[in-house]
């Protein structure tokens, strides 16, 4: 506040004034230092410094961060007053055409650019590395955590690292809107900003006398194309189809008919059994039902026997009025029973009378 309160002063007396007061004051800062007399921090006052200056050098990335959000803004604002300038004559087009940055000449901009010049010159950065050096080489830097003598070392490097990323922004934008400009690319854009807000004209001129849900006497002719982002994709790998572990080979053995015979029926049915079951009953009684094979021929596959003649009365069967009872053996050793209703197998089906001549595979009881 002092300083804005002297440099804005357009009196010669007062500034004077306030010159030689400041003059008289560093004078006896001199007297003081040649004397040997004068304050100096002390080890808790000069750590608390010091952590100011690293708290205050911290908020410098945000600062930055903003910087480059204000220029990112600015640079859409100048696109759309070149779209919105008539003819090729605007304020804004005229002075890009001219070769003017209105990004680096903006507030922001030279508000970066100066600091970023003094983070860069050589004489200023050299000194910087003198007072940290200096600092760090004082007694109380004892005091300070490892972490906070590292950001010492470092505070200037990150600073010009998150410089550079700013300077990188800014000259990317001005080259960018400078191409835009000299390409004529803006008056594509100019010719689809027209064509929107014709369309946003017409919409509201239509929206009187249509609703969102009138059926028009219009056919739009959708386009057939997916559009899906880049990162759904999947690329091919051909290392995917080889196969990295050998090839075992396994010498051909003998097959056990038997053994096939026992594995097939521990996964399937015995459907042909079942069927020889039934045709064998038929021919013994003239008739017969699911209860009346079952009590001539066990159910040797236990549950899976009984669902099989189930299947085979669906199929070459009819019901008839009445239920009966059915009992089998469970593969645990257990017996069980279940009520179903009635059903008369078929003398004529197919599925019987060419088993006629043969005798059943299972045993009767």
């Amino acid at each position: 506040m002092q300083a804005l309160a002297r440099d804005s002063d357009p009196r010669t007396e007062t500034r004077l004034t306030a010159l030689l007061t400041e003059r008289a004051a560093i004078d006896q800062q001199i007297a003081a230092v040649e004397s040997g007399v004068f304050p100096v921090l002390d080890g808790d006052r000069a750590v608390e410094r010091s952590a100011e200056i690293l708290a205050l050098a911290s908020e410098v990335p945000a600062d930055f961060a903003r910087v480059r959000a204000e220029l990112e803004e600015l640079n859409r604002d100048l696109r759309a007053r070149i779209l919105d300038d008539d003819g090729d004559r605007g304020d804004t087009l005229g002075d890009v055409f001219r070769g003017v940055d209105l990004i680096g000449d903006s507030d922001a901009g030279r508000s970066f650019t100066a600091f970023y010049d003094m983070i860069l010159d050589p004489a200023r950065s050299s000194q910087i590395d003198e007072w940290i050096d200096a600092v760090l080489q004082r007694p109380f830097a004892a005091m300070l955590t490892t972490d906070q003598r590292l950001r010492f070392r470092t505070l200037l490097t990150e600073m010009e690292t998150a410089g550079s990323e700013v300077h990188s922004t800014m000259t990317s934008l001005s080259r960018s809107l400078r191409h835009f400009v000299q390409s004529r690319h803006y008056q594509e854009h100019r010719r689809l900003q027209r064509l929107l807000r014709t369309a946003q004209q017409s919409a509201v001129a239509v929206a009187r006398r249509r609703r969102p849900y009138d059926l028009l006497d219009l056919d739009l002719v959708r386009v057939g194309m997916t559009i899906e982002s880049v990162a759904a994709l999947r690329l091919h790998n051909p290392a995917d189809n080889l196969v990295t572990e050998p090839v075992l080979t396994h010498d051909a053995g003998t097959v056990d008919l038997d053994e096939l015979r026992r594995l097939v029926r521990e996964s399937e049915i015995d459907m042909d059994e079942l069927s020889d079951n039934v045709a064998a009953t038929l021919r013994a009684h003239g008739r017969a039902t699911i209860g009346d094979v079952l009590r001539d021929y066990p159910a040797t596959q236990g549950l899976a026997s009984a669902v099989g003649l189930m299947v085979l009365a669906t199929h070459h069967g009819h019901a008839i009025d009445g239920t009966e009872d059915i009992q089998w053996v469970s593969g645990a050793g257990v017996a069980r029973r279940a009520t179903i209703r009635r059903r008369l197998f078929d003398p004529a089906a197919d599925e019987f009378t060419t088993r006629q001549a043969f005798e059943p595979t299972g045993s009767p009881t």
